[in-house]
């Protein structure tokens, strides 16, 4: 039997996150409330489940402090190895790892292959910004105005193939 949790249906047994555990707790549909009572009372992924789902806290720090870690990071990589290892580097997918970390935690596995996939839009997205950019700075404009540019490239091409895909209503 498939329960709905904000919207997402889950089936029973599925990897669910923390926040949706506590989702099917406090239900007040019946069918959804007996069904996690027979998931904790067969030892589930329901016991001793604790967390601040939703709130700032631990989570919202480590994300903080890594994205800012790896930003300031860049420069001395780019001063010392070379401006080509910084931008290999800019986008290895750490953001999106740690992202993706605290989503599955929070929210549990079929969301993060949900937003995986739907991270696909953005490919040529960041390929079409950092062409622009390069184009931008080579045609004589500066980084900063460049960088603006590329910016706007990407939500042409992201609002492009989001809607070429249907992924608007």
């Amino acid at each position: 039997m498939d329960h709905v949790v904000k919207g997402a249906p889950i089936a029973r047994g599925q990897d669910r996150g923390p926040c949706q555990e506590r989702s099917l707790e406090s239900s007040t549909d019946p069918s959804v409330a007996e069904g996690h009572s027979q998931t904790k009372a067969a030892g589930g992924a329901a016991k001793g489940l604790k967390g601040n789902c939703g709130g700032v806290g631990v989570e919202f720090l480590i994300r903080f402090l890594a994205g800012g870690l790896i930003v300031a990071f860049l420069p001395i990589l780019a001063r010392n190895l070379g401006p080509e290892l910084a931008g290999i580097a800019a986008l290895l997918p750490l953001v999106t790892l740690s992202g993706f970390y605290f989503l599955g935690s929070s929210q549990g596995s079929d969301v993060v292959a949900r937003a995986s996939l739907a991270s696909l839009i953005a490919l040529p997205a960041v390929g079409a910004f950092l062409l622009a950019v390069t184009v931008s700075i080579r045609s004589g404009l500066a980084y900063k105005p460049s960088l603006l540019v590329g910016l706007g490239a990407w939500g042409l091409v992201a609002g492009g193939v989001a809607v070429a895909l249907g992924a608007f209503p």
